[in-house]
């Protein structure tokens, strides 16, 4: 029973501490779609540049 309680207790305080630093270091700014597609745009971008040498 005392493990069973331990295990339950580290999973839940694992799932707390995830849910604390999202909120705290705001990372629900990094998953959005809007961030998603200039960070893919920004990406195309730098690699047309290395691609072509003028990096």
């Amino acid at each position: 029973m005392n493990k069973k309680f331990f295990k339950r207790t580290l999973i839940i305080a694992v799932i707390l501490g995830i849910v604390v630093a999202f909120k705290i270091f705001n990372l629900g700014d990094y998953f959005t779609l809007s961030y998603i597609k200039a960070s893919q745009y920004r990406f195309e971008v730098l690699y047309k540049e290395v691609i072509n040498g003028q990096l």
